[in-house]
């Protein structure tokens, strides 16, 4: 299966603490940071998570969040520190590489925080990560912790310099994913591809009718 999702890191959980319907799960990465994962109980079971176990933690560029500076009194659990490598912006939103111990991230901000942050390759920043924007896969991504999957094809796509908004219809209703513009093009996305459209459950609101 290929993903989307720009951060993909290789790790081995360390600890999972099951509750009665989330699990959180410790995940030593390559580099040698720690990250937390935040899953559905199911989805850890499903997975067989145990200590030991090789898994890549999953992230969208979009959920992760820049600082600059000192970062204190945070209930963000994942915070990476890095260096800025490189940096793409377009009207509204920037796509910025950080290089962390052992790994590269892509974060998907809006063009007023990169200039706020007055990023540059070369800027020291630490990536924020809360545990529910982690996803975990085993394998080669190919068993996912995403409780959703949505089979669809590829109706629109509208790129910019850094991002992409593309419509998948699946069974009933249409969808809108928005995903980097790097994403996009190493998918190969194109009107009528058929795609598989990934939600994590602590993503999916209610409403009743």
């Amino acid at each position: 299966m290929s993903l989307s999702i720009r951060n993909q890191l290789p790790g081995t959980v360390t600890t999972v603490t099951p509750g009665e319907a989330m699990a959180t799960v410790r995940v030593r990465l390559s580099g040698g940071q720690d990250v937390t994962a935040a899953i559905t109980r199911d989805a850890a079971d499903d997975l067989a998570l145990a200590p030991g176990t090789a898994v890549h933690a999953l992230v969208k560029s979009t959920e992760v969040s820049l600082a600059t500076g000192r970062v204190e009194g945070l209930s963000i659990r994942n915070r990476l520190p890095g260096t800025v490598t490189a940096l793409s912006t377009g009207a509204a939103m920037a796509s910025v590489q950080v290089a962390v111990e052992g790994a590269e991230l892509t974060a998907a901000i809006t063009r007023d925080a990169a200039d706020d942050l007055a990023l540059a390759p070369g800027t020291a920043v630490h990536a924020l990560v809360k545990s529910t924007e982690v996803s975990l896969a085993t394998g080669r991504v190919e068993g996912l912790s995403i409780r959703n999957r949505l089979p669809g094809t590829v109706t629109a796509l509208s790129t910019g310099a850094a991002m992409a908004s593309v419509q998948v219809a699946v069974e009933g209703a249409e969808l809108t994913a928005a995903i980097t513009r790097d994403a996009a093009d190493d998918l190969g996305l194109a009107v009528g591809a058929p795609v598989v459209a990934l939600v994590k459950s602590t993503e999916v609101s209610l409403a009743t009718v």
